[in-house]
């Protein structure tokens, strides 16, 4: 049996044909959607930039539903701190009051067992990591997922795991999640330890839209 190839670009159609797009079944040739997650930006403070918080105040919109805040050898130059997140809002606004409730558990490599740490009635900042060290070789990681920042009819909700080996020189994994209480376009985020400095390559994720 015979086989009879079809041009589909004489089609009666919309758009434009090309290798970065596909033919719907309304006739229209649409670019393919990316997947996954979109790598935004990226940014390294090391410790001796004398930093007290790393921000990312660009690239936070409308243009996907979920953003994600990686961190990779976090450190910090006083020794037991404990590190919190932050958001801005508006046109690199800072929000400082009691709007952030959180709950997470920490693993302790010792055997310790598990904590839980929340606040509840509102904090200046949601707690990500604990009992930080700061001697040679002691770092952490992190990874801060927020969801649909540009919505103004809910609060904001992240959630976040990580782990570092601590002051007590053993490793210390945390997972937890929490709220930003505001309705406002939440526009970027800050991290920062209780005192002293902190360092680390920071990136950001977009990811696609469903």
């Amino acid at each position: 049996m015979a086989t009879t190839k079809v041009d589909p670009v004489l089609f009666d159609t919309t758009g434009t044909a090309s290798s970065s797009t596909f033919l719907r079944g309304d006739g229209a040739w649409t670019a393919i959607a990316g997947a996954g997650r979109t790598l935004i930006s990226t940014q390294t403070v090391a410790l001796g930039d004398t930093a007290s918080s790393i921000s990312v105040t660009s690239g936070i919109d409308s243009t996907y539903n979920v953003y994600e805040w990686v961190f990779t050898e976090i450190e910090t130059s006083v020794n037991n701190v404990k590190c919190h997140i932050q958001c801005y809002t508006g046109s690199a606004s800072l929000e400082t009051g009691s709007i952030y409730t959180f709950h997470y558990n920490v693993a302790s490599g010792d055997g310790s067992g598990y904590n839980g740490i929340n606040a509840n009635s509102g904090t200046g900042g949601i707690e990500v990591q604990r009992a930080s060290g700061d001697q040679v070789g002691e770092v952490g990681a992190l990874a801060f997922k927020l969801f649909n920042p540009a919505g103004t009819a809910h609060y904001k909700v992240v959630d976040y795991t990580g782990g570092h080996h601590n002051c007590n020189a053993f490793y210390q994994a945390c997972q937890g999640g929490g709220v930003f209480e505001l309705t406002t376009a939440v526009t970027g985020l800050k991290i920062f330890p209780d005192s002293g400095n902190i360092g680390a390559t920071a990136a950001l994720y977009g990811f696609a839209k469903s």
